[in-house]
């Protein structure tokens, strides 16, 4: 029953790890093959655990329904929202994360739950569900990215105008998964798709649907045909590119070399001969330990394009090109960080001198969106143009090709984008095409009335950790810490015996506050009442902060909440740079005073291999704080591996999660006082 512990603060944003990331990478990119059936599976975790999402969902369901405590049921509710997440199913997530809420109201569940309703672009209440999280959890910097996104699609949704637009789902689609069609020749087009054919379709366990193939799709005819062997394999394979000149066709597999490995999907390439394809061949440029994706060929086919996940790009999936003269391939290029971010990139594909690509970088409409990469024809420079509705929606949104336009009198432009959108769609991704007209807008929607001006206030308590060799700020009480100095630009007040100050405030302003003590460290905190939404209407309205201050005393290990790394390694992940932003501002303010970084983690693993992955994650945080203007000189960095756990177990098999979690840690404390 260890599991139910599932919703503990401890692990709230290790949970909300973002959808933007490998989740929302097309779901055959990042698949395990791995012992699928070597293991009995009986439990939902089981199956879970395995990805095969599509069996956890009738698990789960099994156990929910004879499962008669509250705690139990709203952890495997919450499980098979999160199963149904994993399947691009959005509204049967929603009514799962509706029923764990009802059993029992957890933050994760709740963030979660708004993730889904920004995929159906149900904004509004994904906003008023992360606003009340943030006052829960008493972090007014938290969600500031997602909220932002809200914002950005709301504002992109006024000015988009439903008769400007005609959106129609292609003929080739079916309840499955349809993406990335792209033109063979004349009349036949090639497009990704996991769709049966025969009743004896093996069925992959994570969608429960088949897998992954090419399919050709007839235009006059509009029949469909999935490309014979060797292109299509037992495996899942997809986004084929044909070169423009030469019968030379290059696509993604995905397949792993043992049977206990996880998949690595490799690009393919393969000749045509005749009426047959040649068998396909890994190009020779692919390291077998990254994935490599989404390729596409440059208008002339001097180069290819594509995904991937290579060592030493800007984060997670990376944009690339490589050449390709005379049958002679070069190196990959990096694309850059003018295209490529520190989230994820992927579906470049050409349209005239235009590159189209999918981002999930924050802010956005949610999942994948596309933009644009061209040259300002006024300045000569080149632009990034984020696409609005209707080519970008709440959910993924990839693969955008312009089209020859069939009719210039009432048709401005026509493209093809795929989409997982809520409003249309028959399966999970579907392949629309849209065509920008010719048609005068609708009048703009006349303007609010004027009301009475909201009285705004700032209850702000000021607050301590309770311990005094330890601060671990996820499981450590806090307490009042009374008369601290608040600096409010020119002002200077004081919290009163309580801790509690209450301060006046007025609309459509950014506040920055200075706190600071005798004995404790300076910090800063920011406050905006720019968003009218919280309180318009009202006749006053109270903005509620708990701020902690933490001691200024050598020796005291101070752990960093919400640093996680992904098994095995030690690289900082975007879910993390929230807090070290944080820790970068609180050293700032701090400035004599000098800070050892220590990483710890749990008993699992060799001594020698511990010491080693903790010092390298101490070091990649020292790194990141130096980047963010921190002097080196003021900065140390040390391996703990497992010597110091907070929660001592042994021997270590009988170490549960949770206890194996909080040894896994990160933490700083002053070693000097300048």
């Amino acid at each position: 029953m260890g599991n139910i512990h599932f919703l503990g603060k401890s692990s709230l944003l290790q949970g909300m790890k973002r959808y933007y990331t490998s989740g929302w990478v097309l779901l055959w990119l990042l698949m395990s093959v791995a012992c699928l059936h070597t293991k009995r599976i009986v439990h939902g975790d089981d199956a879970y655990a395995l990805k095969r999402y599509a069996q956890a969902v009738e698990l789960y369901k099994l156990e929910y329904q004879r499962e008669k405590d509250p705690e139990r049921r709203a952890y495997l509710a919450y499980r098979i929202g999160l199963s149904w997440l994993k399947q691009r199913q959005p509204q049967s997530a929603v009514a799962w994360f509706d029923k764990s809420l009802q059993h029992r109201d957890q933050p994760i569940v709740a963030y979660n739950y708004a993730l889904s309703l920004i995929q159906l672009e149900q904004y509004d209440q994904a906003r008023e569900l992360l606003i009340r999280l943030r006052q829960k959890l008493q972090d007014p910097t938290a969600f500031q990215l997602e909220l932002q996104s809200i914002q950005l699609a709301l504002r992109a949704k006024q000015q988009y105008i439903d008769t400007n637009y005609r959106i129609e789902r292609m003929p080739i689609n079916s309840p499955f998964h349809d993406l990335m069609p792209v033109a063979l020749d004349g009349q036949r087009w090639l497009f990704t798709s996991d769709r049966a054919q025969s009743s004896n379709e093996p069925i992959y366990a994570w969608t429960g649907n088949p897998y992954f193939d090419i399919y050709v799709w007839e235009a006059t005819s509009h029949a469909v045909q999935k490309l014979p062997a060797p292109i299509n394999s037992p495996h899942n394979e997809g986004t084929p590119a044909p070169h423009p000149k030469e019968k030379l066709l290059v696509f993604v597999r995905c397949t792993s070399s043992t049977p206990d490995q996880n998949a690595t999907c490799k690009l393919m390439a393969s000749t045509q001969q005749g009426t047959t394809w040649a068998e396909p061949v890994i190009l020779p440029f692919v390291d077998e330990r990254y994935n490599y994706t989404t390729p596409s060929w440059s208008a002339d086919g001097s180069y290819l394009y594509f995904a991937s996940d290579i060592e030493g790009g800007q984060g997670g999936f990376d944009l690339y090109r490589v050449s390709y003269t005379n049958g002679q391939w070069g190196e990959p290029e990096n694309l850059g960080t003018a295209i490529n971010t520190p989230d994820n990139e992927l579906y470049p594909m050409w349209s005239g001198d235009t590159l189209a690509y999918s981002s999930d970088a924050l802010p956005s409409f949610g999942g994948l969106d596309i933009y644009l990469r061209y040259i300002d024809p006024q300045t000569g420079r080149y632009v990034t143009e984020h696409l609005g509705f209707p080519y970008n929606s709440g959910g993924d949104d990839v693969g955008f090709l312009r089209l020859p336009v069939r009719d210039t009198t009432t048709v401005l432009s026509s493209a093809l984008v795929s989409s997982t959108r809520a409003k249309g769609g028959i399966g999970g991704y579907d392949i629309y095409r849209i065509d920008k007209m010719r048609l005068r807008r609708k009048p703009s929607p006349p303007k609010p009335k004027p009301h009475k001006p909201t009285r705004l206030y700032l209850a702000l308590r000021t607050l301590r950790p309770a311990g005094d060799s330890l601060v671990d700020l996820r499981n450590d009480g806090l307490r009042p810490l009374p008369e601290v100095y608040v600096r409010m630009g020119e002002e200077l007040k004081k919290t009163d015996r309580q801790g509690l100050l209450i301060l006046p405030l007025k609309a459509d302003t950014v506040y920055d506050f200075i706190l600071h003590k005798k004995g404790y460290l300076r910090k800063r905190f920011t406050l905006s009442t720019k968003d009218s939404s919280l309180w318009q209407g009202k006749e006053s309205y109270t903005y509620s902060r708990n701020v902690w201050l933490l001691p200024l005393r050598e020796g005291v290990e101070i752990v960093i909440p919400h640093i996680y790394y992904d098994f095995d390694r030690w690289n900082i992940r975007r879910d993390a740079r929230p807090t070290l932003d944080s820790l970068a501002e609180l050293l700032k303010l701090n400035p004599h005073v000098v800070v050892e970084i220590s990483a710890h983690t749990d008993c699992i693993g060799a001594d020698a291999y511990n010491d080693k992955l903790s010092r390298k994650r101490a070091e990649s945080v020292v790194a990141y704080l130096v980047q963010k203007g921190i002097p080196s000189e003021r900065l140390r960095a040390k391996g703990y591996g497992e010597r110091y756990p907070l929660v001592p177990c042994q021997p270590c098999e009988r170490c549960t999660p949770e206890q194996r979690q909080r040894n896994r840690r990160t933490s700083f404390r002053i070693i000097q006082i300048r």
